[in-house]
């Protein structure tokens, strides 16, 4: 009898051989035999590392390991910008991780890439010296006349020379669709921060704070079901997923200004 394939069937990390005899035989993929293709010249830490199949979780274990530096310098720096003053431990956090952005780009492997996000995130909670940040405010504020004056996003458009400059920019960041959607997203959590506002001042603290984690969860768990048969360009599932993103934006800004309110303030 042969035993010549007649069929064979590809998934993810396998593919599975189909003889004449009856018999099938699945081979699991190994590191080294993907072979990848930048999108937009770009490569990410899946190409760059081989991280497919069984090692797919280390990407999410780049992430947590990534924020749970930022969590422990938030504690750390904060503390020692009390001791020393902010502004050295400032101008420390903000030229270290500057070099460490860019030794990142050079990492040869796995675990040297996230202990330097695991760093970069401890350096991230940057104090700024408040006479500075007053100083910020004051010259950012005054016009070209001397005058003193309150800045918004009108001012982009406000007048001719300005308005070009700006649509040209908008232009050169939104030709690409990867771009656009960052940007449609960012819109998107800019109007929640707005909204958040008016809507705690109406509805206080804890109500409007337990409703967006709900949504949030429902939309989360909605769009990794949507995932499963609805293609990546589906409407319905970029809309849940947006649902999902201004969500969890709401209740994150939400629980800044909660904790702050009730904690004491030699807690905080």
């Amino acid at each position: 009898m042969s035993n010549d394939v007649t069929s064979t069937s590809h998934w993810q990390c396998s593919t599975t051989f189909y003889f004449s005899d009856g018999r099938n035989e699945t081979v699991l993929c190994t590191a080294g035999q993907w072979m990848y293709t930048p999108v937009h010249n770009e490569w990410n830490i899946v190409s760059q590392f081989d991280l497919v199949c069984s090692d797919a979780y280390l990407v999410d274990l780049a992430t947590t390991i990534y924020f749970s530096g930022v969590t422990i310098g938030s504690l750390v720096f904060g503390d020692l910008a009390d001791r020393y003053g902010r502004l050295p431990v400032m101008l420390f956090t903000l030229y270290t991780s500057s070099v460490l952005g860019v030794i990142i780009a050079f990492s040869v492997n796995y675990t040297m890439f996230v202990v330097l996000r695991f760093l970069q995130g401890l350096l991230m909670q940057i104090p700024v010296p408040d006479e500075e940040w007053e100083l910020v405010k004051k010259e950012t504020n005054t016009s070209m006349d001397g005058q003193v004056r309150q800045c918004n996003l009108t001012d982009l458009v406000r007048n001719g020379q300005m308005r070009q400059r700006s649509l040209i920019l908008f232009y050169v960041c939104l030709h690409d669709n990867v771009y656009l959607l960052f940007c449609i997203g960012g819109v998107f959590e800019t109007s929640v921060y707005l909204l958040n506002l008016p809507m705690m001042n109406r509805f206080g603290r804890k109500k409007p704070l337990m409703a967006t984690m709900i949504v949030a969860g429902v939309a989360f768990i909605a769009t990794g079901f949507l995932n499963d048969f609805l293609s990546d360009n589906s409407y319905v599932k970029v809309a849940m997923a947006m649902v999902a993103l201004c969500a969890a934006c709401s209740q994150y800004a939400m629980i800044f200004v909660y904790t702050s309110e009730i904690y004491p303030t030699v807690m905080r």
